[in-house]
């Protein structure tokens, strides 16, 4: 069986939303030509579509210096009142170091869901790219199934202000990857009051270690015998949901059978600062 040390973890941000209010009415075209190729969503806009306030998201934000430039230029072309992140979403992804194996992307897929510490909704899917699509999460083989048919696991519901989504991920935005780019990933959104921070300055200066409580991972405790395990892994997820308090003296102890997963757990909080230090450089 494969241990952390034969992945290699990373943690990005896919996405970050933004939310503009312009000194004059425009068209989203206008918005879309200066920001990139993008889709600008026009908030409640006039006849002919006109609008003051739009929303867009910056894919595959590397660099604070790159939402610097698309600011300076958006002020410069189309002078704004306003502007301020309403959204952000932040992955962690797991590559395999060693020969490409899809089962054992699919089995790291499985680990992130099954394992996943703080779950934010008890709302519980998964789903393919076709309407009407979604079935209900039951037990852990339903993860298993699902993952192995290339669906999405969901956490939580359309417009709640955080949501979760695990999946195998072999295809960017219709593209398809070649092998070397597939991962298993997990993905948070959060938007809203969620958002940690709502300029660009304020973000600049944000540690994303600070989100840390939400890229936690539990695991089998080695010292749980092999019928305790029966118990456990029927469950479709081992998360704090579970978590119980000891008799006596009120301490907290994990899921039935589980430990945290310490390891894993300091390699995403690593991430996550080294995502801090990358966006300055």
């Amino acid at each position: 069986m494969l241990e952390h040390k034969d992945y290699k973890y990373r943690a990005t941000i896919d996405w970050i939303e933004f939310e503009i209010t312009t000194a004059s009415t425009t068209n989203f075209q206008t918005v879309k030509r200066i920001v990139g190729n993008t889709y600008v969503l026009a908030v409640e806009p006039e006849g002919g579509g006109a609008a003051t306030n739009f929303r867009f998201r910056i894919q595959d934000v590397t660099k604070w210096s790159e939402l610097d430039l698309m600011i300076a230029k958006l002020n410069h072309l189309l002078p704004t009142i306003s502007i301020k992140i309403v959204g952000i979403e932040l992955s962690f992804d797991a590559y395999l170091k060693q020969a490409y194996d899809v089962e054992l992307y699919h089995k790291k897929a499985v680990a992130f869901y099954h394992f996943l510490h703080r779950p934010c909704s008890d709302n519980h899917r998964s789903s393919s790219d076709h309407k009407y699509s979604a079935e209900g999460i039951v037990n852990l083989q339903s993860v298993k199934t699902a993952i192995e048919n290339n669906r999405t696991l969901y956490i939580g519901s359309a417009g709640d202000p955080i949501s979760q989504r695990i999946y195998f991920k072999t295809m960017d935005r219709a593209t398809k990857l070649p092998e070397e780019k597939h991962r298993a990933r997990y993905e948070i959104t959060l938007t809203g009051d969620e958002c940690p921070f709502h300029t660009l300055e304020q973000a600049k200066a944000y540690q994303f270690s600070n989100l840390a409580k939400w890229f936690k991972f539990r695991k089998y405790d080695a010292t749980t015998t092999d019928f305790e395990l029966l118990l456990t892994r029927w469950k479709k997820q081992q998360s704090m949901a579970d978590v119980l308090r000891r008799a006596g003296g009120g301490k907290k102890v994990g899921a039935f059978g589980t430990v945290a997963d310490t390891v894993l757990n300091d390699i995403s909080y690593r991430q996550l600062k080294n995502l801090t230090l990358r966006l300055k450089g």
